[in-house]
């Protein structure tokens, strides 16, 4: 199975996508992922508090809604997941000290990431999640430009970014 996109309507994409055997049909040849590359590094702010992965079900369902939200109002709808391997840095900003554990908090953005950003979850090789609260100094070398709204803004705020592997070195 793979998953498959449609050019429709004056050659628009339609963003929905679906898991299905190639069939035949009347509308133009359906096109595979990889046809239209992401364009790596994606940055993404939410300007929210991340919820817990132990919070309840409908918590979780809605900060992953918020999380969808804000990829689709950061990449052009027009292109498509990427099935390549992917490294994800979350940065959490809160406005006090952090309630909780850094590490629950990565789960359910990731599952809001896909099938966005990436086809499945299994594509992300490496993650890198870190608090910085408002009383504990901290230093950024060279932040990109949205890195450096995202320290400038006013708190919560979760910066994620997501990287290819050809763009993401270990250090």
């Amino acid at each position: 199975m793979r998953l498959f996109g449609y050019v429709h309507d004056l050659g628009l994409r339609v963003a929905s996508y679906f898991r299905a055997e190639r069939k035949a049909v009347d509308d133009p040849e359906p096109l595979e992922f990889g046809d239209v590359d992401m364009t790596f590094p994606v940055e993404i702010r939410i300007d929210e508090t991340p919820v817990s992965l132990q919070a309840r079900a409908e918590s979780k369902a809605n900060w992953k809604d918020r999380v969808r939200r804000a990829v689709d109002q950061t990449l052009d709808l027009s292109g498509w997941a990427t099935e390549s391997p992917v490294a994800v840095t979350i940065f959490y900003f809160p406005d006090g000290p952090m309630i909780g554990d850094v590490d629950n908090i990565v789960k359910l953005i990731l599952d809001g990431m896909k099938p966005r950003v990436y086809v499945d979850d299994a594509q992300v090789y490496r993650v890198v999640a870190q608090k910085f609260e408002p009383d504990e100094p901290s230093e950024f070398t060279n932040p990109t430009e949205s890195l450096a709204a995202a320290i400038d803004a006013d708190r919560p705020m979760v910066y994620i970014r997501i990287d290819s592997r050809s763009t993401q070195e270990l250090q």
